[in-house]
């Protein structure tokens, strides 16, 4: 096996187990009956794309929490890139005709990608080993990070 093989398995390896290790450590992705979210704005969003809107309502009755009335329309307030990610993995789910597609997994999926791409480009340039987890393991295990993981979410 060469060089960049190796790196890019251990990349891997590492991906994975900070992926489905936090969100288990965390307690924010539960084995059993813990992979859709309680918050259900961003879920309204994602079903707004497959409706083709990009307002969650136009009747005032739709306002709740989180949610803002602007423009004669309810709009949740949260952005539209967890939303827009999301909808990467219901559509074809939708397509195939079966029921949502799980929040927790594609929460689980962003961050074994970022984390891949992190060790990845850093162990690619001429830094000290020692530099690289360092600057991997501040921003994904980072305590107020995790904490948001415990929430929540």
């Amino acid at each position: 096996m060469n060089e960049l093989a190796k790196k890019k398995a251990l990349a891997s390896f590492v991906a994975l187990v900070i992926g489905l290790g936090l969100p288990l450590y965390s307690g924010l992705w539960k084995p059993v009956g813990g992979l859709y979210s309680e918050h259900l704005p961003l879920r309204w969003q994602v079903e707004s794309f497959l409706k083709g809107q990009l307002a969650l309502s136009t009747s005032p009755r739709g306002l709740g929490w989180d949610l803002a009335w602007h423009n004669g329309k309810v709009q949740q307030v949260f952005g539209l890139a967890v939303p827009v990610w999301q909808l990467l993995f219901e559509a074809p789910v939708r397509l195939l005709g079966l029921g949502p597609f799980p929040d927790r997994i594609c929460f689980i999926v962003a961050l074994v990608l970022v984390t891949y791409w992190i060790v990845n480009t850093q162990r690619s340039g001429q830094f000290d080993p020692g530099l690289v987890y360092l600057g991997l393991l501040c921003p994904i295990l980072f305590p107020p990070f995790i904490a948001l993981c415990s929430s929540r979410f």
